[in-house]
């Protein structure tokens, strides 16, 4: 009996360990393992008093009766807090971008955010919640200069060089080194303050003289020196690169006139000794206008009322005169009835001839024999200063222009013919005026023999616009 007994108590307990072994296996996949508190004690029942678990986004706590957990709060994804037994607003002690240019802070209990906006320096929100200068590029300020563009790098603004050659500015290139430079580098041109001198563009953008032509620079190369190129080369007043006349710049050399209104002239005090005592010719190209005394001396050398070596007038408009006189007799060329002051231009000549005892004088008016007139050599007057403009008895102007005075020791002009344009000087030409100057006071005698003249103070300049259609063309 006692052996049955212990039998059936060895059958038992194999029965309870088979039980046992086979409630060991691993159960069936499920809903998410639930987070607990730790410690909890469920040794008699579901759960402990007081014991909260998330499962999921859901806060569940112990029901009073223990026999199962109940739902206290769904939470936003991922604030479920078990150890703090709630759900958190947001991620403590963390921080987000609330929108492109603000801030937002979650406080260190997970419950409380709070908005802030980026500050003016670092304006924009990027990644966790961080304020930088900047995104992309566009976002930087636009640089002063156009030689260089905005960059943003690391999100900080900064600036890069745009490439050599970029136009910055008005006839100006960027030099691939973020500054506006005078030119491109590598680029020649004619130096505007010399123009015989070659320039290039060093690697700064600088114009530097490197070359000096021996002929003339043209586009930034030293060529042989023809008027026409636009350079003022040597031996050349101007260069307006055409051949039209009349347009204040022919052949490379200026053309300007003297102005003379009433009590204007102009005069060449050195030339007194020089002036022959024989054969004499004098011209000029002038228009006169209403002059108030009706005396319209053109060019003169009188060194007393009723003594000079010769006067070339325009008198009362319609007077024409070529004389001299030495306090007696006048042999004066005259010739009325021909308009001379007209206010037009026209070209005035006089002429001297001596033989032996005998002066002869002729006068002309646009290359047309208009008088002649003969006397004693002897009724010669004394040679005195030459002037443009004045007369025997003061400085009555023309009320006009005066250009192109010669005077010749020979007699240039014994018959009708054609004015030229321009003067050129020669072995026979005494003092030539071109009258070209166009400012100052000075007139340059252009025969070589230094006979400069001086500009009276209400005397002026104009370009030479042509004397009459016919020399224009």
């Amino acid at each position: 009996m006692i052996r049955r007994t212990w039998l059936v108590e060895l059958a038992a307990g194999f029965v309870v360990a088979l039980v046992a072994a086979c409630s060991a296996k691993a159960p069936d996949a499920g809903p998410p393992t639930p987070t607990a508190d730790a410690g909890a004690d469920t040794a008699t029942g579901a759960c402990a008093p007081g014991e909260f678990r998330c499962v999921g986004d859901i806060l569940q706590t112990c029901n009073p009766a223990r026999t199962d957990y109940a739902v206290v709060a769904t939470c936003k994804p991922g604030k479920c807090d078990v150890a703090e037994r709630r759900c958190n607003n947001c991620a403590a002690g963390t921080t987000t971008c609330a929108t492109d240019r603000a801030k937002r802070a979650c406080s260190a209990d997970g419950q409380t955010e709070t908005d802030q906006a980026c500050a003016t320096q670092t304006p924009f929100c990027v990644d966790q919640g961080k304020c930088v200068q900047c995104r992309l590029a566009p976002d930087c300020p636009p640089p002063a200069s156009a030689c260089v563009s905005a960059v943003c790098t690391s999100n900080v603004c900064g600036v890069a060089s745009v490439a050599a050659g970029t136009s910055c500015d008005t006839a100006k290139f960027c030099n691939g080194k973020g500054t506006c430079a005078d030119c491109q580098t590598g680029a020649t041109r004619c130096n505007p303050a010399a123009p015989a001198d070659v320039q290039t563009c060093s690697a700064l953008g600088q114009w530097q003289t490197t070359k000096t032509c021996t002929g003339a620079c043209n586009a930034g190369a030293c060529v042989a020196a023809t008027c026409g190129d636009g350079n003022v080369d040597a031996g050349e007043q101007c260069d307006d690169t055409n051949t039209t006349k009349c347009d204040g710049c022919e052949s490379c050399e200026l053309r300007r006139w003297i102005t003379l209104p009433a009590g204007a002239s102009a005069s060449v005090a050195g030339i007194t000794a020089a002036l022959p005592r024989g054969d004499l010719c004098v011209e000029a190209w002038a228009k006169v206008g209403n002059i108030a005394s009706g005396d319209g001396v053109l060019v003169s050398s009188y060194g007393a009322p009723n003594n000079g070596a010769f006067l070339l007038r325009c008198q009362n408009g319609n007077i024409l005169v070529f004389a001299h006189e030495a306090g007696g007799p006048v042999v004066s060329a005259t010739t009325t009835g021909t308009t001379c002051g007209d206010g037009k231009w026209h070209h005035f000549a006089g002429c001297r001839s001596v033989v032996g005892g005998t002066v002869t004088n002729t006068v002309f008016l646009d290359g047309v024999l208009k008088a002649t007139a003969s006397g004693a050599a002897t009724t010669i007057g004394a040679n005195a200063a030459v002037y443009f403009g004045g007369v025997t008895y003061g400085q009555d102007g023309l009320d006009g222009a005066i250009d192109e005075v010669r005077i010749s020791s020979v007699v240039r002009y014994t018959a009708d013919f054609v004015p030229a344009r321009r003067h050129v000087a020669d072995a026979s030409t005494v003092g030539l005026w071109h009258l070209d100057e166009g400012a100052g006071t000075t007139l340059s005698d252009a025969s070589g023999n230094g006979y400069d003249g001086t500009l009276g103070a209400t005397g002026g300049w104009a370009i030479d616009s042509g004397y009459n259609l016919a020399v224009c063309q």
